[in-house]
């Protein structure tokens, strides 16, 4: 009888063990745990760099001051006007702006433990290579996709040509001389 209830109880404290251990799988994310991850993968330097290059990005859309009617201190002042805007473009939504909305959206779709693996991986040596390797992974693959694109565009864009050429070639030619406005 003693074994019964020594049996029995072990078999209590195992599933009860086992019920803890699939409830802390579930459980949901803290902000700490996606915000080490996302620094772990090296989202905080991706997203400044994406912005650096979004900011220079902007920067040819913007007019130049070489316009020979402006004094050098006209230019000189309408150029430090638009580096103060685009800073100040930059800084309405920052990069640590976009974590914070990321964090909610991590919590959703990654449990307390799957956000700890994901950390664990990318603070790894093989999670670290990966992340190192990456820009030249992209490189070296942007290098390969670009010439391949390029060569099956070409007979669809030649397709699309024929096609527009056609409908252009086929288009009424008016060679009557403008007429003058009427006052």
């Amino acid at each position: 009888m003693k074994h019964a209830i020594v049996l029995l109880l072990t078999l209590v404290l195992s599933l009860s063990a086992v019920a803890q251990q699939a409830a802390s799988g579930d459980q949901p994310a803290t902000r700490e745990d996606v915000v080490r991850m996302l620094d772990a993968t090296g989202m905080r330097q991706q997203s400044q760099r994406m912005q650096t290059m979004m900011l220079q990005q902007m920067k040819t859309m913007f007019p130049s001051f070489d316009d020979q009617h402006l004094t050098a201190e006209q230019r000189a002042k309408m150029q430090e006007i638009n580096d103060r805007l685009l800073a100040d473009v930059m800084k309405a939504y920052s990069v640590s702006d976009a974590l914070d909305d990321m964090v909610p959206l991590y919590q959703r779709y990654f449990t307390k433990d799957d956000v700890g693996a994901i950390t664990t991986f990318y603070l790894s040596p093989a999670g670290q290579k990966f992340l190192e390797k990456m820009p030249e992974i992209m490189s070296d693959y942007m290098s390969t996709l670009m010439p391949k694109v390029q060569e099956r565009m070409k007979p669809i864009m030649e397709k699309y040509q024929k096609e527009m050429e056609e409908v252009t070639s086929t288009a009424p030619h008016s060679h009557a001389p403008p007429t003058e406005p009427k006052k």
